[in-house]
């Protein structure tokens, strides 16, 4: 989505439910699109597809596009889930979760708040970009519409299957 909020492309990827992927695949996507505007990640969180998480720092690095992940709830974390579910790798996905950083509390002009791990730019910067992009509530309008094209694709695909 552009800054002036028009929808001027989609890219899919399919992390694997459980796996860890998600960096990889993101990349992976990044470079189908073979465009150099895109300027930013903007992620509904860094922990997707049932506990695949994303290495922001890696997907800035490897893409050039700083990153912003916004989660919408306060958090002690996830390890012991991660120990549950995961015994035998659990330690490589905590230490991604590690990596990212602390998230940041950041209030939105709408007055509600979103909690943002960030790379590649300052959560100061975040919070101007999010509030550039959040009409109402406290979902941004590109994560959004990606959640309404994800719901989308999620239920016909499966009544299709």
């Amino acid at each position: 989505m552009r800054g002036d909020l028009r929808i001027d492309g989609y890219a899919l990827c399919m992390p694997r439910v459980g796996g860890l992927d998600a960096t990889d695949q993101l990349v992976a996507m990044f470079h189908r699109l073979g465009r150099d505007d895109v300027r930013l990640w903007l992620l509904n969180g860094s922990v997707i597809s049932w506990f695949n998480v994303v290495d922001i720092g890696d997907l800035w690095e490897r893409t050039g596009c700083p990153v912003v992940c916004v989660s919408y709830e306060q958090s002690t974390g996830i390890e012991s889930y991660l120990k549950e579910y995961f015994p035998e790798d659990w330690r490589d996905r905590q230490a991604v979760i590690d990596r990212n950083g602390p998230r940041h509390k950041i209030r939105l002009k709408t007055g509600f708040t979103v909690f943002v791990n960030t790379a590649g730019v300052s959560s100061e910067d975040a919070a101007v970009l999010l509030n550039r992009f959040t009409m109402d509530g406290r979902v941004p309008e590109p994560l959004r519409v990606a959640r309404i094209l994800a719901a989308a694709i999620r239920r016909d695909l499966t009544l299709s299957a």
